[in-house]
């Protein structure tokens, strides 16, 4: 009996594409058919931690998140921040009753 599972994919770098589904028993053969779909009007960049497994993402996260802790920049930069965040007025309103 045949069977039909229908998925869209991303392309990966280096061609890759991944189908997962339970409906594939382990060890079972399947036939793949791939059709590109060439409508598309542009193509999405790879994501730079698309080519990475999951524990290097997971490293590369981390090593990323929160570097700027112990910059000692950083508080000079979040108090100019809030500094023209409390100095704008906003825009001047429009006075209708003068012409």
């Amino acid at each position: 009996m045949l069977n039909e599972l229908r998925q869209t994919a991303v392309v990966r770098p280096g061609g890759v594409i991944e189908v997962r589904s339970d409906e594939l028993p382990v060890g079972s053969t399947v036939d793949v058919i791939v059709l590109i779909n060439r409508d598309v009007t542009h193509l999405l960049p790879p994501h730079p931690l698309s080519g990475l497994s999951k524990e290097e993402r997971i490293a590369k996260i981390r090593a990323a998140v929160g570097g700027w802790k112990d910059d000692p920049e950083i508080a000079e930069i979040f108090d100019a921040i809030a500094q023209e965040r409390h100095a704008y007025q906003g825009r001047p309103l429009a006075d209708f009753d003068e012409e």
